[in-house]
């Protein structure tokens, strides 16, 4: 089971809300009135950024069509997230390491093209080559929910999470996520550097 340091997942929540990476205070002022992917092409680690456009209900879960812009581009995936997911922190601030980790909770699969531009996106912005297609298959990281109480989905609020990628080059590619219910925006922040190859691996199913 993986090991984690409460303080770093839940102070990385909180610089993400507070930094200059505040979805809210980026929509891009354009005629499609769409987010943009990222706000800065050179910043060190990026923020990916998708505008939840619209939504379907499952049973167990809610399946948002997630876009935003990278230069002219309409970039997205198809994200799907369970409408219960247990608390992976306690209220004493420790790691639930038997409730906390679960596969399932977050999914992703490909929109076609414009999916397919997000991958070109990110290989772009990560000076890394790939074949530009994202895989066909969902994606189903282990993700770990940082939060110190159940979410229960629809409800309005703000849910971080750590992602862990399995793909073909290496180690599990770690990435942050939060889910903003209430202004309708999800984000993928990477966690280092070196886990880009490894995303993009997860991205397009290739090595």
């Amino acid at each position: 089971m993986k090991k984690i340091n409460i303080f770093y997942l839940i102070l990385i929540p909180v610089c993400l809300f507070t930094s200059c990476n505040n979805p809210s205070q980026e929509k891009k002022e354009d005629t499609q009135g769409i987010i943009s992917l990222v706000h800065n092409k050179e910043a060190e680690k990026q923020t990916f950024r998708f505008e939840l456009s619209e939504s379907a209900e499952t049973d167990s879960s809610i399946v948002y069509r997630a876009i935003s812009l990278f230069e002219e581009d309409t970039v997205g995936l198809e994200i799907e997230v369970l409408k219960f997911i247990t608390a992976g922190v306690t209220y004493e601030g420790h790691v639930d390491e038997e409730n906390g980790f679960k596969k399932g909770t977050i999914r992703f699969r490909t929109l076609g093209e414009e999916s397919d531009n997000y991958v070109e996106s990110v290989s772009g912005l990560f000076k890394e080559e790939s074949s530009g297609q994202m895989t066909e298959e969902t994606l189903e990281p282990l993700v770990f929910s940082s939060n110190n109480q159940d979410i229960e989905l629809p409800q309005s609020g703000t849910f971080s999470f750590k992602l862990f990628f399995d793909n073909s080059y290496g180690a599990e590619a770690e990435m942050f996520a939060v889910l903003d219910t209430h202004q309708s925006v999800f984000e993928l922040s990477e966690k280092d550097e070196v886990f880009r190859k490894n995303f993009l691996s997860a991205l397009t199913g290739e090595e």
